[in-house]
């Protein structure tokens, strides 16, 4: 018998017997994968029953007259009858003016389709208050599709089934061509704002969802056979990467320019950065292209239409006329950092110089800055000596994706935190300490200090914890990183004081703007001490909920693509997880580092409140105005690393499920940005 032959059979018993045993393993895991694709398929299948066939919208009434109807109570109907209606009814959607609800209260509406002529129920659906989203919009949506091959005269009969007596709903009124409303038997002057969604064709949106749930589901299998069938040990910086670069292309894809809070303020900054790139001079007021002024494709929102005509955009260069015209008044550079501008500012004068279109030299910005940050957060997870699995999925949260893949300036100010943690924690316990990690870690702390006005400067107290080691086993280091922290504070302090402070919505001058109303003063705070107190513990209570969601991403572009918590809760608790203790993880946090990481954190959620209770809240709010869950994601992966301890250790193959169970989640939320167009 041939040498390795024996040396193989009293290695393993028999011969072939670990590949015996390593195909048997491989087929036990293909069940599970076969369950994950079923229940996938089904999802696709749901996707493309509701958003992939394209739905027309056509509007039954537009002249507005601007009457509203009285507010709605329990036991109202409103019948409007409607002429000559034919094609595929998917949904009916009736036109709101006002919606306010007490304790987010749930009212419910019903819809009844009538034929007008024989009487004949065509469709009855209902609707809860719960979906009148910030576009005053009443969607009744049909279980199955109301087919009307030949012109129909419909009566639709809205009944007001469920509504709190102190919730407020009024609906939009336009003036009537044929059609006839009555409300509660009464004729009406007026008619409902009507719009229906007619199933019809494939368009761009069809096109784009479905590729997009393609490479989801690539991207599922992929991650199952390395994870789980080669069990191939993938490094956590690498998986991100892929995850990254995958996810945030169909990020940048459905969430496109002016699509998130203030973006247009943080173009219109790099845009005046690129212009002194191009040769011209700082100024305050932002001169563009002509046709990037006159463009209107992304400025609305994000409808079906408005992402045809994205696509649209991105495909087709329509060209660039270069003569510089000036914007809007309120079209100016905003007063902060301007190095926070330089990713997407490069960004935009690339496709300046190439001559591309508005839409695509403006995505070439917000790929710029996400490629930025994709770099940063790829170093950071690299360089953090534990909890690496938990910065990843923080950095894979819907919120992040978004405001990573947008103008926002918040993109390069969570980087740089995740670099100051990851850092300031290798220099910690790293047995030798790498002097290119420590001239890093400075420089990074020079950019990161003033940032946000300073909110954010207790997260450098991170750097305490080298400091410590430092001042006890390397002299000569300690003073160069104390240096450098000294150097970084005084540099801060002498651009404030010389940079000329722009006003805002209220500028901390005691009076809010958009409320035109006074508001809270330094002074005034002094002097109620109790009441600010209170005023904090009222917000947190009231509105720690939403910090909490919208923080990971339950609120997406302007607070109205909306995501359950049945996916942000999951995705909370495998970030937690991940940052917890392994097996063969021995470092623990001091009971003094813990408690600075959460004087840090305390500081910091001060520091944000009370510049929205200067700036932005109305005298006499109980609550503090313009808040929002997005201000408090650097500060989260130092509250997870302080939750650290002993009595929570996971095994180490439960980081590879957090991992894969991001991936899963991943479809689900794009099905929900999906169902928001």
């Amino acid at each position: 018998m041939n040498w390795k032959i024996r040396q193989e059979i009293r290695k393993t018993g028999s011969l072939g017997m670990e590949n015996d045993m390593k195909n048997k393993n491989i087929w036990k895991k293909l069940p599970a994968l076969a369950l994950i694709l079923i229940i996938y398929i089904t999802l696709c299948l749901r996707v493309y029953t509701r958003f992939i066939i394209h739905n027309d919208s056509y509007n039954l009434n537009e002249s507005e007259n601007g009457k509203v109807s009285e507010e709605l109570k329990k036991g109202d109907v409103l019948v409007q009858d409607e002429k000559g209606i034919t094609g595929n009814i998917k949904k009916i959607i009736i036109q709101c003016r006002e919606y306010k609800a007490e304790n987010n209260n749930l009212g419910i509406l019903k819809l009844t389709v009538t034929d007008k002529d024989t009487n004949e129920v065509l469709a009855e659906t209902k609707c809860d208050t719960s979906y009148i989203n910030s576009r005053k919009l009443i969607a009744f949506e049909l279980e199955n599709p109301l087919k009307l091959k030949e012109e129909k005269n419909l009566s639709f009969k809205v009944e007001v089934e469920e509504l709190n007596p102190n919730d407020k709903l009024t609906l939009t009124y336009c003036n009537p061509d044929d059609e006839k409303l009555t409300v509660n038997g009464k004729a009406s002057d007026s008619v409902l704002k009507v719009s229906l969604i007619m199933a019809s064709g494939f368009d761009l949106f069809s096109w784009v969802t479905m590729l997009s749930f393609t490479i989801l589901g690539i991207l599922i299998v992929v991650f199952y056979y390395l994870l789980f069938i080669r069990q191939k040990d993938i490094k956590t910086e690498f998986a991100y990467l892929i995850f990254a670069i995958v996810v945030g292309f169909i990020f940048l894809l459905y969430l496109p320019d002016y699509s998130t809070p203030d973006e247009e303020k943080h173009i219109a900054t790099a845009y005046g950065i690129s212009n002194m790139v191009c040769g011209g001079e700082y100024k305050d007021s932002v001169s563009v292209r002509k046709n990037d002024a006159e463009q209107n494709v992304l400025r609305a929102y994000l409808t079906r239409d408005v992402y045809n005509n994205y696509y649209n955009s991105l495909l087709h260069n329509t060209g660039a006329d270069n003569t510089m015209v000036k914007m809007k008044s309120d079209w100016k550079m905003l007063d902060t950092q301007k190095y926070l501008y330089f990713a997407p500012a490069l960004g935009i004068t690339i496709g300046r110089i190439l001559h591309f279109g508005t839409v695509q030299t403006l995505i070439l910005g917000s790929m710029f800055n996400y490629i930025l940050f994709v770099l940063l957060a790829f170093y950071a997870i690299r360089k953090i000596p534990f909890g690496k699995m938990g910065m990843a999925i923080l950095c894979l949260m819907p919120l992040t994706l978004q405001q990573a893949s947008s103008y926002s300036y918040d993109c390069p100010i969570l980087a740089m935190a995740l670099v100051v943690v990851a850092l300031s924690l290798k220099l910690t316990v790293d047995e030798k300490i790498n002097k290119k990690d420590l001239a890093v870690l400075i420089a990074v702390s020079i950019l990161f200090l003033p940032v946000k006005g300073f909110a954010y400067a207790p997260i450098l107290l991170m750097t305490l914890l080298p400091l410590k080691r430092l001042f006890r086993e390397n002299k000569k280091l300690f003073k160069i990183l104390l240096s450098g922290l000294v150097a970084a504070v005084i540099i801060a302090l002498i651009v404030k004081m010389l940079t000329p402070q722009q006003g805002g919505s209220g500028s901390m001058n005691g009076f809010v703007e958009w409320a035109n109303s006074p508001g809270y003063t330094i002074g005034y705070l002094i002097k109620n001490p109790a009441f600010c107190i209170v005023l904090f513990w009222d917000t947190l209570a009231n509105l720690g909920t939403f910090y909490f969601g919208s923080m990971i991403g339950s609120n997406l572009g302007w607070i109205d693509i909306g995501i359950p918590m049945v996916v942000i809760v999951p995705i909370f608790i495998v970030m937690f997880l991940g940052f917890m203790k392994s097996e063969d993880d021995n470092y623990d946090f001091s009971g003094k580092a813990k408690l600075m990481m959460s004087i840090m954190t305390i500081l910091s959620v001060g520091c944000i409140m009370g510049a929205m209770l200067l700036d932005w809240t109305p005298l006499g709010s109980t609550e503090i105005q313009g808040v929002q869950g997005r201000y408090f994601v650097p500060l989260l992966v130092i509250v997870l690393l302080a939750m650290r301890s002993n009595k929570i250790k996971v095994n180490k193959n439960l980081y590879r499920d957090c991992l894969y169970t991001m991936v899963l989640l991943q479809p689900l939320v794009l099905f929900f940005i999906v169902a928001a167009a």
